[in-house]
């Protein structure tokens, strides 16, 4: 005949000594005067115990929750740091990936242009404004610009890999970095866990045109308004491929290929335009169309290469 539960449960903490040697010999604890167990309730170990002697007393009866309450309650504080610290430490890690972007992206900017003064390099302004407003701390901006001015930075070496991906895509990532071989064995470990390969050769730039994009504003102080018909003019006598508006207002860009960037951009300045930049990209000869499942791994990819601090672009003959 079976016990009522609080009879049984009565009976279990009553128990004489030899019952419970018997029936758990691993419990751990003490024992009054009387031989009778004593419980901890808020005791991990016992509390195990504990279910494994209810276990058999209620063989195929389900045990109220509120028995087992006391091992979760006890963990609480643990699990709570775990949390905190788990979330602490991946801010910490953006932080740093950030400030680590910023400095590279200073260096490689000042090295193109020759300035480390931002009142005259309108792109190293942008980039430290950027990176004030990813929190970026002051003291690291004015190191990178300190030591690039007196020439104590490291050289950095500027160089790409050449990558397929699902469906016939096909990209070219570049990087800017210190340490080339090390920042090469973090990218190949990422790419061992996702569709895609890096090739050897030259097999995948034969598929991309080499593009030189020349920024510019009209007037000397680059302050006039933006006049489309006359920057046609300008590229037609130059030599440029393409006109289009800038990202900034008042801003023109000239789309020409790589060996003539310097013949545009010479071009510009004799017809009173004030360069601001001059950017080369790799622009693909033809495009392919993704599904929706290697659209979505693509972007994964691309997610963990952007994330790398040495990155600079990514090329690709898809949209993603």
């Amino acid at each position: 005949m079976s016990l009522p539960f609080d009879a049984a449960l009565s009976n279990f903490c009553t128990a004489p000594r030899n019952f419970n040697n018997q029936i758990s010999r691993q419990s751990t604890g003490a024992f009054s005067a009387d031989g009778r167990r004593r419980f901890v309730s808020d005791t991990v170990q016992r509390d195990l115990s504990r279910r494994k002697i209810l276990s058999r007393l209620f063989s195929g009866r389900n045990l109220p929750a509120r028995c087992f309450s006391t091992t979760a309650h006890s963990l609480a504080g643990h699990s709570h740091w775990k949390n905190v610290k788990g979330t602490k430490e991946a801010k910490d890690a953006q932080k740093s990936n950030n400030a680590n972007r910023v400095v590279r992206d200073m260096r490689v900017c000042i090295r193109a242009t020759g300035s480390a003064n931002p009142k005259d390099n309108p792109e190293l302004a942008r980039i430290i404004q950027n990176a004030r407003l990813e929190n970026v701390s002051g003291e690291t901006i004015d190191r990178v610009l300190t030591g690039s001015a007196a020439g104590k930075d490291k050289p950095l070496t500027e160089w790409q890999l050449q990558c397929k991906g699902p469906q016939g895509s096909l990209f070219i990532v570049q990087f800017a970095s210190v340490h080339q071989k090390r920042t090469e064995q973090e990218i190949r470990i990422i790419f061992k866990k996702h569709v895609a390969s890096i090739e050897s050769g030259n097999g995948i730039l034969n598929n991309f045109d080499l593009k030189s994009m020349v920024t510019a504003k009209y007037g000397s102080d680059g302050s006039s308004a933006l006049d489309l018909e006359k920057a046609e003019e300008v590229a037609i006598e130059a030599g440029a491929e393409e006109v289009v508006a800038g990202e900034y207002p008042g801003e023109v860009v000239f789309i020409c290929d790589a060996k003539e960037a310097s013949k545009v951009a010479k071009a510009a300045e004799n017809a009173d335009y004030k360069v601001i930049e001059t950017v080369t990209e790799y622009v693909p000869k033809t495009t392919v169309e993704l599904s929706d499942e290697a659209r979505a791994e693509l972007n994964a990819l691309k997610a963990k290469l952007e994330a790398n601090a040495d990155f600079l672009n990514i090329h690709l003959n898809c949209e993603t």
